[in-house]
């Protein structure tokens, strides 16, 4: 019974699963834009990354429209399950080149807006499993109502993303607990 109790316990540490994750980091983007034109469609935002050539890579939340009118709070959650760009994201920001991180304006078109930073802590020793976005969108004023009917220049966006998943987990440990395992396995 020992014996079966050690194998089990050592597996068990080897393959943590994604019911294991937990908050690793919130981060909070703020933005607000006058570009002194009317937007002639619905802007909500979304993380990207550049390449060399400033081309859009691996976007998430590119497509989570707000439900209502503005002002309107846009909630998310992009995972491997939910976004086709979520595993290339998530390789960019957990690689060893400290990568620019873009927080933006999206529209049906694509960027339109945007502005980065390098993303603190370091999510490198981490499994991503989901990234969930809490964010407060809006046209308001102080800005330009260049028709007088409301519709202000000035968009801006306020919240959070939270990141969650779990620690990479040691080889060393798993091959140790197997490795004590087997030798009590072997003396009985």
């Amino acid at each position: 019974m020992l014996r079966l109790t050690l194998v089990l316990v050592a597996v068990a540490s080897v393959t943590p699963h994604a019911s294991a994750s937990e908050l690793l980091y919130s981060m909070y983007r703020g933005s607000s834009t006058g570009q002194g034109e009317i937007p002639s469609e619905q802007l909500w935002p979304a993380l990207y990354y550049l390449d060399s050539q400033y081309e859009v890579v691996a976007p998430v939340f590119e497509t989570v429209l707000p439900q209502s009118p503005y002002p309107s709070i846009i909630t998310g959650t992009a995972s491997a399950a939910t976004d086709p760009d979520f595993d290339d994201f998530i390789g960019l920001l957990t690689n060893e080149t400290v990568e620019t991180l873009w927080h933006g304006s999206w529209s049906s078109a694509g960027p339109k807006w945007g502005g980065g930073g390098t993303l603190e802590p370091d999510l490198r020793e981490f499994v991503i499993t989901h990234i969930e976005e809490t964010i407060y969108v809006d046209q308001v004023s102080p800005g330009m109502d260049l028709n007088g009917n409301g519709i202000w220049t000035d968009w801006s966006m306020s919240g959070t993303y939270d990141f969650y998943g779990y620690p990479i987990p040691e080889p060393t440990t798993g091959l140790f607990l197997l490795a004590g395992a087997f030798v009590l396995r072997r003396r009985r």
